[in-house]
């Protein structure tokens, strides 16, 4: 999931903005992670960051055993992923 940005609103309402707008604001709660429910990730990885600064991706077998792989970073210190929301 990246991070998507909503269009500029028009000076005088638009049925065809609010439309658009709604749909993308739908996507966004889609797709994000909930705090107050389950959340099931069938697609991507969880990065964590580690309180020095690192960041790991965590991932998990089919025995259920978690192991977690270091993720290089970019200049500005972002992790490198396949699907960067920093981007």
């Amino acid at each position: 999931m990246s991070i998507k940005s909503l269009p500029d609103p028009p000076s005088d309402y638009e049925q065809r903005h609010m439309t658009e707008l709604q749909s993308l604001l739908e996507d966004n709660i889609r797709d994000s992670l909930k705090t107050n429910e389950d959340n099931i990730i069938e697609n991507g990885s969880v990065i964590l960051k580690s309180s020095g600064g690192n960041y790991f991706k965590v991932s998990v077998s089919d025995a259920g055993a978690l192991s977690a792989v270091a993720v290089a970073t970019d200049s500005d210190g972002r992790p490198i992923t396949s699907g960067n929301p920093y981007v």
